[in-house]
């Protein structure tokens, strides 16, 4: 079966830090209605950026979903270069004692199906299970939607897993390859019904995250917002239909500047 990535990646925005204004990010911020923490954050690395282009270390894309850094990467980049893969985006399976019953059910389904896909049934199951965390936000899922550990049959070695669900995983955190011939299949996270991120031990217990390579090609191809998504028109009239819904005093900080700014000649 063929899994369709693309929807992993349907809602991720890219801006381009190198090649866009401070203003016309701004004028997006507006837009989007982003937090304010995203705001801040994208702002100094844009101010970095360019105090200093020359250095590597420095992003030129940044890639989001839902106000959530998933990454980032310079132009020159390939896929196999993009900085991902921190561990703050998966679910704290420690929290609240969490209750890992329904990990075997999930795990034999995922058997019987022959194929790694997280569906729509095996969502539900999830989401049922984990519905009190989910309710009450105690279970971080500002990326994935879902997550299993695997115990038993899944718990197969890295060249197996490339065998059987002909699966490309790369290690984005590593400096060099790391040798994954021990490496033992141990949780998957899922975007979308996808799995996305693969955790794996090796025999002295150590975990090594990897990405699915499919999910990374398609992110690497995320267009750039462009400058209508930026630009001075688009941001006041988002501002104005806000204060026809809202009213004047519903504007925040930044909507107040700009309208000032936008009025003097």
């Amino acid at each position: 079966m063929v899994l369709n990535y693309s929807n992993a990646v349907s809602r991720v925005i890219c801006i381009d830090l190198l090649n866009s204004s401070l203003e016309a990010i701004q004028n997006y911020f507006i837009v989007s209605n982003s937090n304010e923490l995203l705001k801040s954050y994208i702002e100094h690395l844009y101010i970095t950026l360019h105090s200093n282009l020359f250095d590597t270390k420095n992003p030129h894309l940044l890639y989001i979903d839902d106000n959530y850094i998933l990454g980032s990467r310079r132009h020159e980049d390939s896929v196999k270069k993009m900085s991902l893969g921190h561990t703050e985006i998966l679910p704290d399976t420690s929290v609240d004692n969490l209750d890992k019953s329904i990990f075997p059910l999930m795990e034999k389904l995922l058997l019987k199906n022959k194929n790694l896909q997280c569906t729509e049934d095996l969502t539900f199951i999830f989401k049922h299970h984990f519905r009190e965390q989910l309710t009450n936000e105690k279970y971080s899922t500002i990326f994935i939607d879902a997550h299993i550990e695997v115990s038993s049959s899944l718990a197969v070695l890295y060249s197996e897993l490339y065998k059987q669900y002909n699966l490309t995983i790369e290690f984005l955190d590593c400096v060099n390859k790391p040798d994954t011939t021990h490496f033992t299949l141990h949780k998957i996270y899922y975007k979308n019904q996808l799995p996305i991120i693969f955790v794996f031990k090796t025999l002295e217990g150590l975990d090594f995250m990897g990405w699915n390579i499919e999910y990374l090609i398609l992110l690497h191809k995320v267009t750039p917002i462009n400058h209508v998504s930026m630009d001075k028109k688009t941001t006041l009239n988002v501002i104005l239909e806000k204060i026809n819904h809202t009213g004047l005093s519903s504007l925040n900080s930044a909507e107040i500047s700009f309208l000032d700014s936008y009025s003097k000649p």
